[in-house]
């Protein structure tokens, strides 16, 4: 899997890391590869590429070393059962035959972001419907679905932490005041599962934040649907420091970036036709793009699972932020207001599922402008 994903990644199929986590923060995945992108171009491909024949060493001794259990076990079973129950330690065995790695951070996430995309299902408009288990418990040699579902529990918890971890090295860099800083901190759980998990609408303003101040392009897709017409409309999003904000850029196609955030969405008419290409451009750049993507991710639920269900629709009703060495009350309620907001506003501009008739998110990836 390392070599697979390394591969991929070398090649530029940066779609083959869209990772099924579970628990609606795509977009930290998708901010994570352009960061991973960005942070290793200098010597990824050269470093990338010796750590690949390195696996393929340690890969090879794997192999030679279950030849040698397979034949100890066909010939002497009695010696082969009172060798594997010595009591030697993982680190002994792996130490012993050279079968130790140090991972490169960049290796550890695209790795497990590699696995979770690999095995996951997918629906229209690219909606995520968890992971096709029979298809890991044929690839893995016929293993237990148990044992499936304890590989990809493990991978997406770990995936979890590193995606939020990440998320507050952006905001550190951001020179983000003490207040956003213990705002993240206090909306940073664990779900019934042992994910770790941030809300949508807080993580979104972030990298929307990162991803201007950063000079980022963004592309957008949008899949328009009427009665008895359909179409496909795509555009590049400029930052513009100007005006704080990102503008409809009608000439490019934003070819400039090898990693690219790509918003991909829907818009759904009541009437019988399409109104045209120009007129809809119009009507998302009157909008906003960040108003378009705040209003979809406060209409939605925040957190996934049970355990979190009182802070699904609102995540700073219940927030005390009293203890904190200042009291941030009163911009606790300025937060909870914007967020309502923008909830209300979801509906009113077209951008919730009642109402798709202006932009409803669907999913958030990482891509090439080209591809």
């Amino acid at each position: 899997m390392i070599i697979e994903a390394l591969n991929n990644y070398i090649q530029g199929n940066y779609a083959h890391f869209d990772a099924q986590v579970s628990e609606n923060l795509c977009q930290i995945r998708a901010y994570q590869l352009i960061q991973t992108l960005e942070e290793n171009k200098e010597y990824c491909k050269n470093k990338l590429s010796n750590f690949i024949q390195q696996v393929k060493e340690i890969q090879h001794r794997c192999e030679s070393l279950l030849v040698q259990y397979e034949a100890l076990k066909n010939k002497q079973p009695s010696h082969y059962l009172k060798f594997i129950r010595q009591s030697t330690t993982l680190k002994q065995v792996l130490d012993e035959h050279k079968l130790d790695v140090n991972f490169l951070e960049p290796v550890y996430f695209l790795t497990q972001a590699y696995v979770l995309s690999k095995y996951k299902l997918t629906g229209e408009f690219e909606t995520s419907h968890g992971i096709d288990y029979e298809k890991i418990c044929q690839s893995l040699g016929n293993i237990s679905k148990t044992y499936a579902r304890k590989i990809i529990h493990r991978l997406q918890r770990n995936l979890s932490e590193f995606s939020c971890q990440f998320l507050f090295k952006l905001l550190y860099g951001l020179n983000a005041e003490q207040y956003e800083l213990c705002l993240l901190k206090s909306l940073y759980f664990k779900d019934e599962v042992g994910r770790h998990v941030l809300p949508c609408y807080e993580v979104t303003k972030i990298l929307l934040m990162h991803a201007l101040h950063s000079n980022k392009h963004i592309q957008v897709v949008v899949a328009r649907i009427a009665q008895n017409e359909k179409d496909t409309i795509e555009f590049t999003l400029q930052p513009s420091q100007k005006q704080n904000c990102y503008i409809v850029d009608y000439k490019s196609v934003g070819q400039t970036k090898r990693g690219i955030m790509l918003f991909t969405g829907l818009a759904r008419y009541k009437q019988e036709r399409l109104e045209s290409r120009e007129h809809y451009l119009k009507r998302f750049s009157a909008a906003g793009f960040e108003t378009i993507v705040l209003c979809n991710m406060a209409q939605h639920p925040q957190y996934p699972g049970i355990l979190l269900d009182n802070k699904k629709y609102n995540p700073y009703m219940e927030l005390d932020l009293s203890s904190q060495p200042h009291d941030y009350s009163k911009k606790r309620r300025s937060t909870e207001e914007e967020f309502l907001k923008y909830k209300y506003l979801a509906a009113q501009l077209g951008c919730s599922r009642k109402d798709a008739g202006l932009f409803l998110l669907t999913h958030i990836r990482c891509n090439t402008a080209t591809n």
